[in-house]
């Protein structure tokens, strides 16, 4: 078993080095280590596992460590609109560099745009081609696909 989380080798699937020598933890808990932490990650009341970030739990280490690579603990913003990492699908590179932007304002980017669409006095985004408003930017993005201007 492992030294930390208890989990066994063989449903961890590998053995890693901890502080009491080589084979001591499981592969997870052994990043861990390695990655300066002194201590298997918290549990929560439910027993499952809580990420230092942003407090979401989960099952096994293994489920949090693949979680830890991607949280940001909530604080992430798009560049240009601002929207959080909940209200995107994902993200994408930008001018300040990968991960930067909302697949929507990366899309922009990668077609040439420096910045978000021109809004009207109402804060709806206008189409650069046709000047058709619309309340976001997604939709301007999928209009502008087929707009003739």
């Amino acid at each position: 078993r492992c030294g930390w989380c208890e989990c066994s080798f063989a449903d961890a699937g590998s053995k890693g080095v901890g502080p009491e020598g080589p084979k001591t933890l499981c592969h997870g808990c052994s990043l861990r280590f390695r990655a300066g932490f002194s201590s298997a990650p918290i549990r929560n009341e439910e027993g499952k596992y809580v990420c230092d970030n942003c407090q979401r739990a989960y099952d096994s280490t293994h489920a949090l460590s693949g979680h830890r690579r991607f949280c940001d603990g909530g604080d992430w913003r798009c560049g240009w609109c601002e929207c959080t990492a909940a209200e995107t699908s994902g993200k994408g590179p930008g001018p300040a560099g990968p991960r930067t932007l909302c697949t929507t304002c990366a899309n922009r980017h990668r077609a040439g745009h420096s910045g978000l669409p021109p809004q009207n006095e109402d804060g709806q985004y206008v189409c650069d081609l046709c000047g058709r408003a619309f309340e976001t930017i997604g939709a301007v993005h999928g209009h502008s696909r087929s707009c003739d201007g």
